[in-house]
């Protein structure tokens, strides 16, 4: 099968040379129908490119992902594990970013931005040098002055190697759990102790090395001390580096007022806030709008957000279309908070076993590929859209249903531009099949609209069967776009 967005742009293409036009349209009574309403008339700037992957650095796949439209790539674990690091004696230390300025260039060979882990601890930094790999390098360095060296040398490779200049860097990954931020608590909060609360004290089954209150806050502290070193070692090899945290498990507000606080005391940047997984779509523009509120101490400018893990969590399978209108979901509520950059965690969704983009793909595709100035929309209860308008008058929408049956679909384009004219469209529509998990199927025809010219509406009138979801293209000036 090919790519969803390919087969969709040749037809578009089509339209100036075939007339065909959709006949035995349904009718229906309004009050079942589902309906998205566009107004292209109201411009709402560009979208923010939310089509990002971590550890998507295979440079077979480089190509493919390239013409999907992928945006942002994370990768991490730069010490030891992508590039040895060597204690070269006299307090120098020496890094082989040989693999580094490979996986930078694979990324911005793809056309996408790349976003890169400053984490974790060497050996030769480490006080576990002798454990296991995981339990080692999740202990706080032993010598923070080296750490900014380090890093120093790591952003030095990325500008003057890999020829990149202002890249994304994040301290650590998720220094909220103990599984990857193994701080010894008693060090930092020993006056606390003297409360001696069992609860407190109380190892956590689900955090492991995570023992109660105190040890968040002790964790918290040892990470401003990581994330300070990392600005000032990033900033001396790269004055437009861009250093952001704390990448937590979770939005968790300690940690990024925490973070803000020091920031804002000690006259640190911060260029980005982030974190790891929102708990579904509706909780989105609550979190970024707290962290935006709390930005206000910043000296700086207010920094962008970043999601930089997130899945839609429907297991055990993600490569069918509820998983992919669930992803829609997720991007429209990022889109719509003001996040400047999701990276999503579930590599294996993209491709079935023989490479073909499953579902959740082509719907990160069709995302990508939405072009020029947003433009409003309001859905219904049942129904979702996200539209754009292309500088030559192309409308393109974006439309889902997660509703698991067949229902009636009615888009609506309202405004001037719209007028009482029966435009041509496409519409490229991805459903649910009986006897198979899904099935494509390309449309083409002229919208309905109003006779009355007060009534600048027109619209398609369609059936769907959910989970589904698709592109309706029009050409609102005739010209294309």
């Amino acid at each position: 099968m090919r790519g969803f967005i390919y087969w969709h742009l040749i037809i578009v293409w089509s339209l100036t040379s075939v007339g065909c036009e959709r006949s035995n349209v349904p009718t229906f009574q309004r009050s079942n129908v589902f309906s998205v309403v566009i107004e292209p008339d109201q411009r709402e700037g560009s979208l923010p490119p939310l089509f990002g992957l971590v550890h998507a650095t295979d440079p077979r796949t480089a190509d493919r992902l390239r013409q999907h439209g992928i945006q942002t790539v994370k990768t991490d674990q730069l010490f030891d594990l992508l590039g040895e690091v060597r204690d070269e004696g006299g307090g120098r230390l020496s890094y082989d970013g040989t693999r580094l300025v490979a996986v930078v260039r694979t990324i911005t060979g793809m056309g996408a931005q790349p976003v890169l882990g400053l984490d974790f601890t060497p050996v030769v930094l480490s006080t576990r040098p002798h454990l296991e790999n995981s339990a080692r390098r999740s202990v706080p360095p032993t010598d923070y002055r080296a750490w900014e060296r380090l890093v120093t040398v790591a952003v030095e490779r990325a500008r003057r190697d890999a020829g990149q200049r202002g890249v994304d860097w994040e301290v650590w990954n998720e220094p909220d759990l103990g599984l990857f931020w193994d701080v010894n608590a008693r060090t930092v909060t020993r006056w606390a102790g003297l409360a001696r609360d069992a609860e407190v004290w109380t190892p956590s089954p689900v955090r492991p090395a995570a023992a109660g209150e105190f040890n968040d806050i002790a964790r918290l502290i040892e990470y401003i001390r990581l994330y300070r070193a990392s600005v000032r070692g990033a900033n001396q090899a790269d004055s437009t580096a861009r250093v952001g945290g704390p990448g937590t498990s979770s939005f968790r507000p300690r940690w990024i007022k925490g973070l803000l606080n020091a920031c804002a005391e000690q006259r640190l940047r911060v260029d980005f806030l982030s974190w790891h997984y929102p708990a579904s779509p509706d909780d989105i523009p609550e979190t970024v709008r707290m962290a935006r509120h709390w930005t206000r101490r910043l000296p700086s400018r207010t920094p962008s957000i970043f999601i930089t893990e997130w899945n839609e969590r429907i297991v055990p399978s993600r490569a069918d279309l509820q998983a992919a209108t669930a992803v829609l979901s997720f991007l429209k509520a990022f889109a719509d908070a003001g996040v400047t950059r999701s990276l999503y965690y579930a590599t294996t969704a993209l491709w079935d076993s023989t490479m073909t983009p499953t579902p959740v793909m082509m719907a990160f595709e069709a995302f990508a590929h939405l072009r020029g100035d947003r433009v409003r929309g309001r859905p219904s209860s049942h129904a979702d859209g996200i539209a754009t308008v292309g500088p030559k008058g192309r409308l393109s929408v974006l439309f889902w249903t997660a509703t698991p049956e067949r229902v009636p679909l009615r888009i609506v384009i309202r405004g001037r531009t719209a007028g009482n004219h029966r435009e041509p469209y496409v519409m490229s529509l991805i459903e649910t099949a009986a006897g198979a998990a899904y099935r494509t199927s390309t449309s083409h025809g002229r919208l309905a609209a109003s006779p009355s010219p007060s009534s600048a509406e027109a619209w398609l009138m369609t059936t769907v069967s959910g989970p589904a979801f698709g592109v309706l293209t029009v050409d609102l000036d005739g010209t294309g776009g």
